[in-house]
C-alpha cells in the first residue's frame, strides 16, 4: 500500500469499524481513494501563477507550500474522515 491508501486504511480500521467491516474489496476500496486524492492534490501545482521576477527556488518553495496546503485538506476531507460518533466520546 502506498503513502496515502495505507494511513487510510488504520483509520477506518480502527476509528470507523463500522464502515471499515462493510467494505468488501479493501485492496480495491483503498486504491481507489488514494486515485481520487491524488486527482484532488495533483490540480495544485497548476493553479499558482506566476510571479514576476520570482526565481526558480522561490516558485518551487510556493508550489511546494500550495501542494502541501492541498494535501492537507484532501486527507483531512477525504482520506482521513472523522472517527464514528461512539470513538468521538473516548
Amino acid at each position: 500500500m502506498s503513502r496515502l491508501a495505507y494511513p487510510a486504511e488504520q483509520r477506518w480500521c480502527t476509528h470507523l469499524p463500522g464502515g471499515y467491516a462493510e467494505l468488501l474489496d479493501l485492496a480495491a476500496t483503498f486504491a481507489d481513494l488514494e486515485r481520487e486524492a491524488e486527482a484532488q492534490i495533483a490540480p495544485a501545482d497548476h493553479l499558482v501563477s506566476d510571479v514576476p521576477g520570482e526565481g526558480f527556488m522561490e516558485k518551487l518553495e510556493r508550489l511546494g507550500a500550495a501542494r502541501l496546503q492541498t494535501e492537507e485538506i484532501v486527507l483531512r476531507d477525504l482520506v482521513l474522515p472523522e472517527p464514528e460518533p461512539e470513538w468521538a466520546v473516548c
